[in-house]
C-alpha cells in the first residue's frame, strides 16, 4: 500500500462539514468495483500473506473494516476506541495497527476482526509503503518501537530542532544510537534481505543504515524534492515522489546511485510497487481549481475530482492509466492475485462567507468517499 497526502492550509474555525454520500462511476470502461467500506475510509493497509485488506474509517464511525483481499469481500467490521487514524503493520507483518487519540494509543486487529491494545514496548512491522502512517508515527513523542529485521529501532527527536536520533537495539547487543541530519522523517523501509533501513529526511536526503551493525552506510542527496518514498525490495530500488513537481525520483539503494528522475503527473499523492514485475502504481490526485480570492495562499485550491491512477514499468514506460476520478490518495497492490486497491477520499472544498466573516473558513467534503478493486493482470 502506498499511502501519500493531502495537505490543505486550515485556518483557525475550520470546520469539517457531514460527508457526502454519492457514488459516481468508478473507473472509464466500467473497470473495478468498489468496495462495502464504512462513509468516510480513511487509510489502507494489506496483509498479503493473510489474505486481509484492513480500511480505517474516521468521524462517523470509528472502525476498521476487514476484507477478503482475494475477493473483495467483507469480513469484519471492527469498532475501535476513539477515530482511527492511518493503518500500520502489526507484529510479525501480520494484522493492522491503528492509531488513536493523536497516536498515543495503538490497537492490532487481528485478520479475523479480533482488537486489542498494544502496550508501548511491543515492537510493530514497519509499513514499506504507507509512508503516510509511518510519517505520523515518527512524529509521535514517545516513540514507538518498530521491528526492522531482527532489531528494534526507536526514533526520538532531540532538543536541536536540526536532527533525529535513532536506537537500534539487537539481541545480545547494547542499542545502537544514530543521529542523522533531519528535521522530519517523510518515510521508512526496512530491506530486510539486504539487512538495510532506509529513511527519508527532508533536505531531500535518503539515509541508509545497516541494521546488522547500527552503522550509516550511506546519505544519498536527491535532485528533486520529495514527500514519501515506496521500496522494491526484489530490486532494491527506492521511488521517492514530490507532490508539488510530480517528479519520482529512483534510487538503488545499494549503491546509492540516482538512476533517474520521471515526471509523472499532477500531484503524486501515493505509490505501490508489484515486487514481482518491478511495476510501480502511481496515483495522481490531477488538475486543481483555485476560485479564492486567497488562492496565493494555498487555502482556496482544491482538486477536481479527475484523479488517475497510472502504471509505469521497470523501465519508466507508461503502462496503463485508469481514469478513477475523485481524489485517489492510497495505493496497495496484492503481490498474489495482481489486485490493486485504491483509497478515493472525496475532498474537503472551502467556502467562506463575505464580510467581517471572511476571515473564518469552511470545508465540506465533496465527491464520493471509496475504496475500489482493479485488476492489474
Amino acid at each position: 500500500m502506498a499511502i501519500g497526502r493531502r495537505t490543505s492550509l486550515l485556518v483557525a474555525g475550520a470546520v469539517l462539514l457531514a460527508a457526502s454520500a454519492a457514488v459516481h462511476a468508478l473507473v472509464s470502461g466500467g473497470e473495478g468495483h468498489a468496495l462495502a467500506t464504512g462513509p468516510s475510509p480513511y487509510s489502507l493497509q494489506l496483509d498479503a500473506p493473510a489474505g486481509r485488506l484492513f480500511v480505517s474509517t474516521g468521524y462517523s464511525d470509528s472502525a476498521i473494516t476487514v476484507f477478503d483481499s482475494t475477493n473483495g469481500r467483507r469480513i469484519a467490521l471492527v469498532n475501535t476506541p476513539g477515530s482511527p487514524g492511518f493503518v500500520g503493520l502489526g507484529p510479525g507483518g501480520h494484522g493492522a495497527v491503528v492509531a488513536t487519540d493523536g497516536g498515543q494509543s495503538h490497537y492490532l486487529v487481528d485478520p479475523h476482526g479480533g482488537v486489542r491494545r498494544l502496550s508501548t514496548d511491543q515492537a510493530v512491522t514497519p509499513d514499506t509503503t504507507a509512508s503516510h502512517w509511518v510519517y505520523d508515527r515518527l512524529a509521535t513523542t514517545p516513540s514507538w518501537p518498530m521491528q526492522v529485521g531482527n532489531a528494534v529501532l526507536e526514533v526520538r527527536a532531540e532538543g536541536d530542532p536540526t536532527q533525529l536520533s535513532l536506537s537500534l537495539k539487537r539481541p545480545g547487543h547494547p542499542a545502537d544510537r544514530v543521529t542523522l541530519p533531519a528535521s522530519t522523517f517523510l518515510g521508512l523501509a526496512a530491506d530486510e534481505g539486504a539487512q538495510r533501513l532506509l529513511l527519508l529526511g527532508n533536505g531531500p536526503v535518503l539515509f541508509v543504515l545497516d541494521t546488522s551493525t547500527g552503522r550509516l552506510l550511506r546519505q544519498v542527496s536527491l535532485p528533486a524534492d520529495t514527500s514519501f518514498m515506496v521500496l522494491d525490495r526484489a530490486s532494491h530500488r527506492v521511488y521517492a515522489a514530490d507532490i508539488d513537481s510530480g517528479v519520482v525520483t529512483i534510487v538503488d539503494s545499494r549503491t546509492g546511485t540516482v538512476l533517474r528522475t520521471e515526471r509523472v503527473g499532477n500531484h503524486p499523492d501515493a505509490l505501490a510497487v508489484d515486487e514481482r514485475h518491478h511495476h510501480l502504481f502511481v496515483a495522481l490526485e490531477g488538475t486543481e481549481h483555485c476560485p479564492s480570492p486567497r488562492a496565493e495562499m494555498g487555502s482556496g485550491c482544491y482538486p477536481n475530482e479527475d484523479g488517475q491512477v497510472i502504471e509505469l514499468g521497470a523501465d519508466g514506460t507508461r503502462l496503463r492509466t485508469w481514469d478513477i476520478g475523485g481524489v485517489p490518495n492510497a495505493l496497495t497492490v496484492d503481490p498474489a492475485t495482481g489486485h490493486l486497491f485504491v483509497l478515493d477520499q472525496g475532498e474537503a472544498r472551502p467556502w467562506w462567507l463575505p464580510g467581517w466573516l471572511d476571515e473564518w473558513w469552511f470545508y465540506r467534503v465533496t465527491g464520493s468517499r471509496r475504496v475500489v478493486m482493479l485488476s492489474t493482470t
